[in-house]
Order: structure tokens, then sequence, then C-alpha cells
């Protein structure tokens, strides 16, 4: 038989996400809506929780989350604003690559930091002509030796103003 329970941990982890979002989150968000202003003091906070960047596995520092885990933050956090929710878990977009299909040198390189600092990253995908649909992108990337240039436009990129780093989405095919 399937439970569909939460486990003790789960319910912490929700309740702690609930809270942040009632208390840090709610008192703000009409002000971050009118003035487009990226919170950064809820991001820290949000941080010093471990509610960011849930998914970098553990033998980089971090938490490891699964998805449904990150799910059930990604919801409470959700409750007090979306686009602050969004702000929150966006580096979670662009790490997923690298925890996917990274190496253990490039997990370090580009995970294991946030794990030990407040910092951004941004998934740029969405383009002025396709939108999200990847499959119809124009951004290519070229190789010029032992490197890439990127030619295209990305739009609508989350955090792109506060980013250490981005993961861009190209061809290199066309």
């Amino acid at each position: 038989m399937v439970s569909f329970e939460l486990s003790n941990e789960q319910r912490q982890l929700k309740a702690m996400a609930h809270d942040f979002a009632i208390n840090e989150i709610k008192p703000v968000a009409s002000r971050h809506d009118e003035t487009g202003e990226w919170p950064e003091s809820v991001l820290k906070k949000a941080f010093e929780l471990g509610l960011v960047n849930c998914h970098v596995p553990e033998e980089f520092g971090g938490l490891a989350l699964s998805t449904f885990d990150a799910c059930l933050v990604d919801e409470e956090l959700g409750y007090g604003c979306t686009g602050i929710a969004t702000a929150v878990t966006a580096n979670s977009l662009a790490q997923m690559p690298v925890i996917i299909a990274g190496s253990d040198e490039q997990k370090k390189q580009w995970l294991a930091p946030f794990v030990s600092k407040h910092a951004i990253c941004s998934y740029a995908v969405t383009e002025p002509q396709a939108g999200s649909d990847v499959a119809n992108i124009g951004t290519e990337a070229k190789s010029r030796g032992d490197s890439y240039v990127i030619n295209g436009q990305k739009a609508w990129i989350t955090g792109a103003g506060h980013a250490e780093w981005f993961f861009v989405l190209a061809t290199t095919d066309k």
C-alpha cells in the first residue's frame, strides 16, 4: 500500500516554509509588486533557513531534497507571493542542468559555492521569438578554440541583474 502521508521531516519543512511565507514574504510582497525591487533581504533570510538551493547534492554541501520536498517548499513560499517565491527558488532552474549532467569538477565549481554563501544564478532559456519552446530557440553557441561564442537574445531571466553565473540554453548545430 502506498502512503500519501508526509513524513515528520516533510511536515517540519512545510511548516517552516509556511511560517517564512507568512512572516517574511507576505508583509513585503505588495511593496515589491509595486516597485519591482529585487527582494534581496528576503532571499538572504531564505538562504539562512535553508530554503534556497534545496536540490544541491549532499556531496557538494547541499540538502539534496527530493523534487517532492522542494515542491512542498515552493507551494508554501508561493502562499506569501508567487513572484518572490520564484526569486527564492529560481537558482534550482540554473543548477539542475549541472546537477543532472555536470561532472564532479563542474559541480564543485558551480554548485558548492551556493551552499556556503547567498548567491544567485540564472536560467536563460526564454527568447522573444520562441518563448520557452526550446525546440525553436535561435541562440547559437559556436566553438572558438577552447571556448564558445554565444549569439542570440534571451528574455525574462529571473535574477539576471544579480546572478553570479548563468545557464544559457543555446544550439550548436544551426
